[in-house]
């Protein structure tokens, strides 16, 4: 009850006397009570060390029998929060989910709700807020009623997730519900944490007095109740509203006394952005070489928790995106100093770092030793993820939208469910990912000065160019900074590609003047190169560059063989595995697949994540008809209607050179892994749907030298900060695929085949792809017909 309260060193007195007392008579139960109750407030007291050390031990007496018991269900759900609170995911989704097992074996909601509850922290933590929100529904239904003490705690992560979300009205309802929720209780910690998550969100949105006074009324709780965790959070967001005063020494103050507490009971995640904080506050005092080191460290700190991601390196992607902010700052410094190279070094530390993870370890993750029972359940996990994807599409149509509600929260269930198994069921390989280049290194990719590589870097307050050319032999490498924010960036880039994707005819202005303040300070060190590889960074990844303008109203691709790549350290690394092309490269194509008949009319077939209907593309068929005349006929494998099957696209494609898509494309904005190519929706087989999702790509392992994806917005997805867009694109090049073919946005079909015909010529006759597109796409643009943008500049190649 103490402990309740927060008057931690009172509850801790007692655990002990309880444990002195079970040592002294020998009683090693009531021992192992006092040490699980004494780990539980050490923890949230923040002496997490002292309370792994104390949970340790009691499961080691509990242990002793194999029985489930709630003894022993408690000890592993501490144990999974204290390793949590202190970055190490892996163990604590291990104890996390030994908790919830036990607990479901006794049937018993007290375990199961904490359980659930954590898990969906775990989740949040490492950037997946929409499977922690579900996870965290579920810890709500088991509850069952809105006013139980323990709804402060699942209010305040629900708010904290949609506070991830973005969505910052939904998260302030939440928190103020786990507020209200934990005063009636009188549960003062979570009082504590909830008034601290208002200051973010009021600092989020430009209220800094309001940030201040919550963070100030978070902070003096918690130095009441002796929480130290708590105090050093209030004092990062202090430091943060201070600064955003200007008031730079007394916010330098408040992050250093946070740092010492974060150091002290070892919480390596909350360090890295305290850090980072007072790296700004460095700079703003003009401490450059102190700033430094503490980006260094932030960094040092961000490497190291990396390791302890559960999952694949889809995963490490989610948990590193939201904390890149630290080599962004290192970039900007280093760029100030005059350390362009030392700056481009880390800036590439930073890029596709999850994409080459699963590049150097052969695939995004290693499942562990097999057993027969984790076979059978992941099959049954398969079998019940197609069943609910094939209900959700047979009900789209006909169903009342409370019955789609329904069947989507089921499918969310059955995807946490799966996401859960293939993290605890799977381990990451700790070969490291490739090392950033030197400049010297970069030399292969130049071809001899024929390219030059523009490498982006975008930051919240500015946006940087990385030039490098060659000059007399050997790489040169040229900085240019644009002034121009992160935000006012993405909404140009958003409304230049809603004039091209709409057919607006007021677009050449806007690419003019796109061209002239990302491209034409630079323009003398790559104007007379014969083509150029273009490395966006956030809202940049959305802009078709190779339509921009230059002054004589010349588009970058009339004049430039224009392809796109994650990094640099994705070019070298494919370059360096590039073998001879063979004499007749094999085609492996899919187009317009069958669709399952509804009762309404058969020709159409609702998707489940957009609100127009799938239709037959009859057209696919006969741009793969010839496609299937210009490679290998006797080679090929052309799939349409009922063959062009997801098994059969599985079991064959990793057996061919070229693989062309022409079917419909769905992204899923929201869990980007889950978009997907639509395959035959014709006598299915038990464990497939008939939708290629990209998480299922990621798994595979093709032999492909490019992909071509001629299907709606395959280039979309969602943008990771560092990684790049995150979805069909994405997996593609997870899978092995070192170049692919993708589109901007939607396309039309008779045109579409046009193009594709005629870039797959040429790229038989031995034309280098991002060559092939450009020839392809300047030759319908001599239609009069087809001279908007929209017609030529939806498709870009990807990768070497």
């Amino acid at each position: 009850d103490e402990g309740l309260k927060g008057d931690y060193p009172a509850a801790e007195k007692v655990d002990r006397t309880i444990i002195r007392i079970g040592q002294r008579r020998n009683d090693p139960a009531m021992t192992a009570v006092g040490q699980t109750l004494g780990g539980g407030v050490l923890r949230e007291a923040g002496d997490y060390n002292a309370g792994l050390a104390m949970f340790r031990e009691a499961l080691a007496y509990y242990d002793r029998d194999p029985k489930p018991s709630v003894e022993k269900m408690s000890v592993c759900q501490g144990l999974g929060i204290t390793y949590l609170q202190q970055g190490n995911f892996r163990l604590a989704l291990t104890n996390l989910q030994r908790a919830l097992h036990l607990a479901r074996e006794l049937h018993d909601p007290r375990g199961i709700i904490p359980a659930l509850n954590s898990l969906g922290e775990l989740f949040r933590t490492q950037g997946q807020p929409e499977r922690a929100l579900e996870l965290y529904e579920q810890a709500r239904r088991e509850v069952g009623d809105d006013s139980a003490w323990n709804m402060a705690f699942i209010f305040n992560n629900i708010g904290m997730a949609y506070e991830a979300m973005g969505e910052s009205g939904k998260a302030i309802e939440n928190i103020n519900r786990s507020r209200v929720v934990a005063k009636k209780v009188n549960f003062r910690p979570r009082v504590a944490t909830a008034l601290a998550v208002l200051g973010q969100l009021h600092l989020a949105a430009n209220e800094p007095a309001e940030a201040a006074r919550n963070y100030q009324q978070s902070l003096d709780l918690s130095r009441e109740l002796h929480d130290k965790a708590s105090q050093a959070r209030a004092l990062v967001g202090l430091s943060e509203t201070l600064r955003s005063r200007k008031q730079f020494a007394p916010a330098l103050d408040d992050v250093n006394a946070a740092i010492q507490i974060y150091r002290d009971v070892e919480a390596h995640d909350a360090l890295i952005d305290a850090q980072t904080e007072a790296g700004r506050c460095l700079l703003s005092l003009g401490k450059t070489e102190e700033a430094a080191s503490a980006f260094d460290a932030a960094i040092s700190e961000m490497e190291k928790l990396r390791g302890q991601v559960v999952g694949g390196a889809e995963e490490s992607e989610r948990f590193f995106g939201p904390r890149i902010a630290p080599y962004h700052e290192m970039v900007a410094l280093l760029l100030d100093e005059g350390k362009p190279e030392d700056a481009l070094i880390i800036a590439e530390r930073a890029s596709a770092r999850a994409l080459l993870d699963i590049l150097a370890n052969g695939r995004s993750q290693t499942p562990l030793p097999p057993n027969d029972r984790a076979a059978e359940q992941s099959a049954r996990l398969d079998a019940k993820l197609a069943v609910a994807n094939r209900r959700l599409q047979e009900e789209k149509a006909d169903s009342s939208p409370a019955q789609l509600e329904r069947l989507s929260a089921d499918l969310n269930h059955l995807r946490a469910e799966r996401e859960i198994f293939d993290a605890q069921s799977t381990s990451r390989e700790t070969v490291p990912s490739a090392q950033p280049l030197t400049l010297a290194e970069l030399s292969p990719l130049l071809r001899k000065g024929k390219n030059v590589l523009l490498k982006f870097v975008v930051t919240p307050d500015r946006t940087f160019l990385f030039v490098v050319s060659e000059k007399d032999g050997t790489p040169s490498l040229q900085t240019f900074a644009v002034a121009l924010a992160e935000n006012d960036l993405a909404r140009r880039v958003a409304e230049f590609r809603a004039l091209l994707a709409e057919r607006g005819l007021d677009w050449q202005e806007p690419a003019h003047a796109l061209y002239t303040t990302l491209l034409q300070s630079s323009e003398a060190l790559w104007k007379s190169a014969s083509s150029l590889t273009i490395i966006p960074d956030g809202p940049l990844w959305e802009l078709p560059c190779h339509a921009l303008q230059n002054a004589q109203h010349h588009s970058l691709l009339e004049e430039h063989a224009v392809s796109y790549a994650p990094s640099l350290a994705f070019l070298a690394r494919v370059r360096a595995k590039a073998t001879l092309e063979p004499k007749a490269p094999r085609l492996f194509a899919l187009a317009d697949p069958a669709l399952a008949p509804k009762k309404s009319d058969a020709a159409t077939f609702s998707a489940p994540l957009i609100d127009k209907a799938w239709e037959t593309l009859p057209a696919s068929d006969k741009q793969v008809a010839e496609l299937e005349k210009i490679y290998a006929p006797a080679e090929n494998l052309v799939l349409t209607g009922a063959a062009a099957r997801e098994d059969t696209f599985k079991h064959r494609a990793g057996d061919f050179d070229i693989l062309h898509f022409a079917t419909h494309g769905v992204i899923n904005d929201r869990a980007p892994l889950y978009s997907y190519l639509l395959m035959s929706q014709r006598d299915l087989s038990p464990n497939e749907d008939g939708l290629l999702e990209a998480w299922e790509l990621t798994r595979m392992k093709l032999h492909a030298r490019l992909a071509v994806l001629s299907a709606c917005e395959t280039a979309r997805g969602k943008i990771s900060d560092g990684e790049g867009t995150i979805g069909l694109a994405w997996a593609f090049l997870a899978a092995g695929c070192p170049a692919e073919v993708v589109s901007q946005w939607k396309v039309d079909s008779a045109v579409d085949g046009e193009l594709m015909v005629n870039f797959h010529r040429r790229l038989r006759a031995g034309v280098p792809a991002a060559e092939a597109l450009r020839l392809a796409s300047l030759d319908l643009a001599k239609n009069e017909n087809y001279r908007h943008p929209f017609y030529w500049a939806p498709f870009i190649v990807i990768g070497e």
